[in-house]
């Protein structure tokens, strides 16, 4: 939406629209994804006629792993009989510490540490993350699911 949006508000404007894959298991999937990045790395560089620095795509690509290991563990602790993080804490989290950021913020990922420090304390000792017994869970996609 974004992609045709700033074709109609901005028609002199260069585009590229990237589509972030969903199959991230399947071979065909992947390379695809890949060829669609060259593309878009190709774009930028022909864009702004600067060379891409690949040393600091990789070294933000290995930060957003170390990130993604973070919040894959949030999702198994999640799934137990004692989650810690849930409601719109654990989606806000995501959307601004994670995903927004990316890996490109050293900081986010000094964040991510002390609250898996933080998670995995309250998690050991078996923590409710809100008074009372809880009396359904469902797993909700997107914000708005989060508060309606």
């Amino acid at each position: 939406m974004a992609s045709s949006y700033y074709a109609r508000r901005f028609p002199d404007m260069p585009v590229f629209h990237l589509c972030f894959p969903v199959r991230y298991n399947d071979e065909e999937t992947v390379q695809m994804g890949a060829e669609d990045i060259r593309a878009c790395i190709k774009f930028i560089e022909d864009q702004t006629g600067a060379k891409w620095n690949w040393d600091a795509y990789f070294n933000q690509i290995k930060r957003f792993n170390e990130e993604t290991t973070y919040e894959l563990q949030k999702w198994e602790i999640n799934k137990t009989a004692h989650p810690q993080f849930i409601g719109p804490m654990y989606e806000l989290f995501r959307k601004w510490n994670y995903e927004m950021d990316g890996g490109a913020d050293p900081r986010a990922l000094k964040t991510m540490q002390k609250m898996n420090k933080v998670l995995l304390k309250a998690y050991d000792r078996k923590e409710e993350p809100y008074p009372g017994k809880m009396r359904y869970r469902a797993i909700v996609w997107s914000c708005p699911a989060h508060y309606y």
